[in-house]
C-alpha cells in the first residue's frame, strides 16, 4: 500500500475504533476491539520514525496521532473505573480534543511536491482524478491557501482536457498531475511522461 493508502485507512480504522470501543463501554460487546486496536498501533509505528513522509504525509500522521493518543488516555480511565466498579460512563464527545499541530513548514524558496497522481486514460481513471481533488482540497486547508477550488465535475473536465492536450502536443503516454507547495500557495501542475514507469519531465503550470 501507498503512504497515503494507509494514512486513509489509519483515519477509517481510528474512527471503527472509536465506535466499537463505545459498544463495549456500553455493554453491547464482550471484549474491546483489540484486533482493529493493534493494526492501529501497526500502522502509527510503521511511520513513526521513518522519514519517508513528506510534510504534508507528516502532517496527517501527527494529527491521527494525536487523536489515538488521546482517546488511548480515555479508554484507559475508563476501564479502571469500570475495574473499579466506578464506570461514569464518560463519552468520548465530551472531551475537548487535543489542540491539531501546527502546519508543517514552508519551505523557503524553490518547490515541494505533496501529491502525485499519473493519469493514463483520464475517461477511466475517475477514481484518481477524485484522488487528485480531494488531496488538493486537503493541501489548501492544511497550509491555509484559501484560493478558489472549482467544483468536481469543472475540476474533472479541466484534468481530461489537460491530459489530452499534453499527450498530442508533447506526444506522450501519460501525464502526471501534481499538487506542488511554492513558497505561500498551493500549485497545481502537469507535467508529460513518456512512459508509465519514467519520471515526469518538465512541468506545465496549469
Amino acid at each position: 500500500m501507498t503512504v497515503e493508502e494507509d494514512l486513509d485507512l489509519l483515519t477509517d480504522d481510528i474512527r471503527k475504533l472509536k465506535i466499537e470501543y463505545e459498544i463495549f463501554f456500553n455493554g453491547g460487546s464482550k471484549k474491546p476491539p483489540v484486533d482493529l486496536r493493534s493494526r492501529v498501533e501497526k500502522i502509527l509505528k510503521k511511520y513513526g520514525d521513518t522519514q519517508k513522509l513528506n510534510s504534508h504525509q507528516r502532517f496527517r500522521y501527527n494529527t491521527l496521532a494525536s487523536r489515538f493518543s488521546l482517546f488511548c488516555d480515555l479508554w484507559r480511565n475508563r476501564m479502571r473505573a469500570r475495574e473499579e466498579g466506578n464506570d461514569r460512563r464518560i463519552h468520548i464527545e465530551e472531551i475537548q480534543e487535543a489542540p491539531a499541530p501546527p502546519p508543517p513548514p514552508k519551505p523557503s524558496g524553490g518547490q515541494e511536491v505533496l501529491f502525485k497522481e499519473v493519469i493514463l486514460k483520464p475517461e477511466e481513471e475517475h477514481n484518481k482524478i477524485l484522488k487528485l481533488y480531494e488531496n488538493l482540497k486537503d493541501c489548501r486547508e492544511t497550509y491555509h491557501d484559501t484560493s478558489s477550488l472549482p467544483s468536481l465535475g469543472a475540476f474533472e473536465q479541466f484534468v481530461s482536457q489537460k491530459a489530452e492536450q499534453l499527450k498530442k502536443s508533447e506526444r506522450c503516454s501519460s501525464v502526471a498531475f501534481m499538487i506542488v507547495l511554492v513558497d505561500d500557495r498551493v500549485k497545481f501542475q502537469a507535467a508529460p511522461v513518456r512512459s508509465t514507469d519514467s519520471a515526469p519531465n518538465e512541468p506545465v503550470k496549469s
